[in-house]
C-alpha cells in the first residue's frame, strides 16, 4: 500500500514537471500570475520559479537583436 502511495506521488510528480517544462513560456508566467499575484514580490519557491521563469524569457529566438535585420533563409535548391 506505501509502495503505491509513493509511486504514485512520484508519477504525479513527473507528470507535473513535464507539463510545465513542455508548456510556453507566455502560458508559464501567465499561470504563475494567476496563482500568485505577488510572486514577482516573493521570496520562497514561488518567488524563485517567477524569477526562473523571467530569466527564461531572455534565451533563445526572442534575444536575437539582429533577428529581422539578418533573416535565415533557405537557398531555392541546391547547386548543381
Amino acid at each position: 500500500m506505501l509502495q503505491r502511495l509513493i509511486v504514485a506521488i512520484l508519477v504525479v510528480g513527473a507528470v507535473a514537471f513535464s507539463a510545465w517544462r513542455l508548456t510556453p513560456l507566455r502560458r508559464r508566467l501567465w499561470l504563475l500570475e494567476r496563482l500568485a499575484p505577488e510572486a514577482s514580490r516573493r521570496r520562497g519557491p514561488i518567488g524563485a520559479l517567477w524569477r526562473a521563469t523571467q530569466a527564461q524569457a531572455g534565451q533563445g529566438c526572442n534575444a536575437c537583436v539582429n533577428a529581422d535585420a539578418n533573416p535565415t533563409r533557405m537557398s531555392a535548391g541546391p547547386r548543381r
